[in-house]
């Protein structure tokens, strides 16, 4: 235990010294800008700019990034420690060159310092722990930890992480389905409930950050009807032209219409009224609706567009008198005074480089494809029932459909096609695959 502990801290440091300062986003920053000024709002996560308002005086956004290594340094020791010893004809070889592409992953991830990697890395770390038979209490404490910090930073990931909260309290085997059913969905209200209670204590107010949603789907309903442009402005309180309106409705992105070149004051539409004309937009034109979802997903399907969101081709730094130094972002965001996050330039150091193989090692296999993901996990799945090893394999199952589930949460949800929200399901699926094989080669090593 003392010896596997000192090789996690040991190389939670080494990534620590590789990838700092860290690459990050304007999300981030503005995580951090609110936190160091004490106005947060609920549009990124609250419960972070708590985290950096505490820890601002130690360094930012070092803290965020000593957190982010840990973890997957933790799920790097933990996993590898799982793939088989002993060879099982080409089971064993073929797990572990799944293995190690997994473990890749999660720990490159760990370069991109923004909410999307956190969350990866947690889930990554929660479905490793998954594997132990017969666990304690305290150990399923620890996996709900994980789970509740990932909710805390995007509550939209209490989704995925069902299936989690139901295979960590299954694993101890200790009570019945129905009072382990209860006991998930007790724990899965619990979880939910975090982030409110989270914003509350944090006086953050609403900047409605769901709002993209409705507002997305109610254009794209209202361009496929007869007067495209009086339905939208009608619910948006909006006054495009049609050609405008064509202009900056695509299947990637609702950003034209939050702060592009048709913005919409979404903090003057009410919430509840913005939620009615969005259900009323469905029942009155739902096959509408189902033709702007499809051409939603299947610009998503043909390959996200870029695994990183489209803007992290670069480490980006900052300073308080330059403002937010980014293409996109130049001169727009100035950071407020005092506040200061200084970076010595990495293009050409193990930043850029991390972010390059992140980048090469999502498109080897496929794996820039949503396709290609969704079908790794359903063939975890396959694997798990086929070989037997339901029992053993919960990890495995819990992974592959907490992926599936992160997916389609994301094709009915989703107001942009970014590929760095679609984290964990890339990960998710070569993971599930991975315990899926090692649950089998164990199994036949026990029978042979």
């Amino acid at each position: 235990m003392m010896i596997r502990a000192a090789i996690i801290a040991l190389l939670g440091l080494a990534l620590y010294v590789s990838f700092y300062p860290g690459s990050l986003n304007y999300d981030t920053i503005d995580i951090i800008r609110m936190g160091f000024v004490g106005d947060i709002n609920d549009w990124h996560s609250p419960a972070a700019s708590e985290f950096a308002r505490w820890l601002y005086p130690v360094g930012m956004p070092d803290a965020f990034l000593i957190v982010q290594v840990a973890v997957a340094a933790y799920f790097a020791v933990e996993f590898v420690a799982l793939l088989p010893r002993k060879s099982v004809g080409a089971l064993s070889a073929i797990a572990w060159a799944i293995g190690l592409y997994t473990t890749a992953l999660v720990v490159l991830c760990a370069a991109y310092v923004v909410k999307d990697m956190w969350i990866a890395i947690l889930f990554a770390a929660c479905g490793v722990r998954l594997t132990g038979a017969n666990r304690k209490g305290w150990q399923v404490v620890a996996d709900l930890a994980l789970i509740a910090i990932a909710v805390l930073v995007r509550p939209a990931c209490i989704i995925p992480a069902v299936p989690l909260v139901v295979a960590s309290i299954a694993s101890t085997r200790r009570v019945g389905w129905k009072v382990g059913a209860g006991a998930s969905a007790v724990c899965v209200v619990l979880i939910l409930a975090l982030p409110a209670v989270v914003k509350n204590m944090s006086g953050a107010r609403s900047d409605h950050p769901e709002s993209p949603l409705f507002m997305y789907d109610i254009i794209g309903i209202g361009m496929r009807t007869v007067e495209p442009a009086k339905f939208v402005n009608d619910r948006l309180n909006s006054s495009y032209s049609l050609p405008e309106l064509k202009q900056c409705y695509s299947a990637e992105t609702v950003e034209p219409f939050l702060w592009g070149a048709c913005p919409i004051d979404r903090l003057k539409l009410p919430l509840d009224h913005l939620v009615v004309s969005w259900a009323k937009a469905i029942m009155e034109h739902p096959a509408a609706y189902l033709r702007h979802r499809v051409w939603f997903n299947i610009n998503l399907f043909e390959s996200v567009d870029q695994p990183m969101g489209g803007w992290f081709n670069r480490p980006m730094f900052y300073e308080a008198e330059a403002g937010i130094n980014s293409p996109r972002f130049a001169g727009q965001f100035p950071l407020p005074a005092g506040m200061k996050i200084s970076m010595t330039p990495a293009e050409s150091g193990v930043v850029l480089t991390s972010m390059v193989s992140f980048e090469r090692a999502v498109s080897f296999l496929g794996m820039r494809y949503p396709l290609a993901w969704v079908l790794l996990s359903i063939v975890s799945i396959l694997v798990v029932v086929s070989g037997g090893v339901a029992r053993t394999g919960t990890a495995a199952i819990a992974v592959a459909v907490s992926s599936l589930l992160n997916t389609a949460s994301f094709m009915a949800l989703a107001s942009y096609n970014g590929g760095r929200y679609l984290t964990w399901s890339m990960i998710g699926g070569v993971l599930s695959l991975t315990l899926a094989i090692v649950a089998v080669q164990t199994r036949k090593r026990a029978t042979s």
